[in-house]
């Protein structure tokens, strides 16, 4: 049966572990419980082996330290180390994610957090979530480790258990997986995320 229902937050699940700390910098496994790709992603960290260091997990593509998530390498203020053509296009309200350049990283503090819905802040000229002609773009962008990224945010907290919300960043579906923690609202404590089925608290990983 394999290990399908592994659950662990703290054990690292990705389809091929041979790209763990193999050079490239692998999205899947850039995350802590894969040590942010075995520090693949980082230039401090990063070691080259089958893969040389800058390149994707494959190989097929140079994309620099950009995709750098770890928190231990953002540097204290945010912007100490941050290197971008235009600074007061950070925080300015539109997720900048040129290619090559430094804004939507940890050192540029994710462009000012212009580009995760719960840390972007509009201004008199632009509106978060849409582009700088006013299209709608959506928070598609955003790479902040500490932020929740779930498809649908209301079911965080309301009570079922979404296996999708059940991590760290979403503090752990806003304790609706535990007993402890869980508050019935919109669906009762004890089901799972749209209240469908019962699954207890066995989903509890916090």
């Amino acid at each position: 049966i394999g290990f399908a229902n592994c659950r662990d937050p703290d054990v690292c699940i990705v389809a091929n572990i041979s790209l763990v700390g193999n050079g490239g910098c692998d999205d899947a496994a850039n995350k802590r419980s894969c040590d942010w790709d075995g520090g693949d992603c980082c230039a401090e960290t990063c070691v080259s082996g089958s893969v040389s260091c800058g390149f994707n997990g494959d190989g097929s593509a140079v994309i620099g330290f950009l995709r750098c998530l770890d928190p231990a390498y953002e540097p204290t203020p945010a912007n100490a180390s941050c290197i971008v053509e235009d600074q007061s296009a950070l925080g300015n309200g539109y997720c900048n994610t040129r290619n090559n350049t430094n804004y939507n990283t940890a050192r540029c503090n994710w462009d000012g957090g212009d580009c995760c819905a719960s840390t972007c802040v509009s201004t008199d000229t632009q509106e978060c979530g849409f582009s700088a002609t006013n299209v709608s773009i959506g928070f598609a962008n955003c790479r902040d480790p500490d932020v929740c990224i779930v498809a649908n945010i209301s079911l965080v907290g309301n009570g079922g258990c979404d296996d999708a919300a059940n991590k760290r960043s979403c503090d752990w579906d806003g304790g609706d997986c535990c007993a402890e923690t869980c508050v019935s609202g919109s669906v009762s404590c004890g089901f799972n995320g749209d209240g469908s089925a019962v699954i207890g608290f066995l989903r509890c990983l916090d």
